[in-house]
């Protein structure tokens, strides 16, 4: 028999506030409204019902979350500079741990590379979230 810790509420908490902020601040950047739908559709960084009892035990839970920071963190900083080679080895250690815990994030550092090439505009996405509520 093996024994294994629950997440806390707040851990649960933390992993959809990483995967919202993805979505809402992150993603914009990079990809037009319409792929970023087409992301939500084919489950990116979508925690399935069947993947809640494994994703939310401790360890697993930790795991995802650093990784989910560790990605925002490097997807926030500009390409340029002389630690991109050390920045893209660590993005993809995350990702590929993320993809190890069952949460689907299809992405390398050149697709995310070039994708910032092409976006240009990303105060005219409807997933970024509105810097005062009270207006809309």
């Amino acid at each position: 028999m093996k024994c294994v810790i629950a997440s806390t509420n707040e851990q649960e908490k933390k992993l959809e506030e990483l995967i919202d902020y993805i979505y809402s601040a992150i993603f914009p950047r990079y990809f037009t409204d319409q792929q970023i739908k087409e992301f939500q559709d084919l489950g990116v960084l979508q925690i399935e019902a069947e993947q809640l009892v494994r994703l939310y035990t401790l360890k697993t839970a930790f795991q995802v979350m650093s990784s989910l920071q560790v990605v925002i963190t490097i997807l926030e900083m500009p390409f340029a500079g002389t630690e991109m080679v050390h920045r893209e080895k660590l993005l993809e250690k995350n990702i590929r741990n993320l993809n190890k815990c069952e949460l689907l994030f299809p992405f390398t550092y050149q697709y995310f590379l070039n994708a910032s090439k092409e976006r240009t505009n990303i105060m005219l996405s409807k997933f970024i979230n509105p810097a005062n509520k009270i207006l809309i």
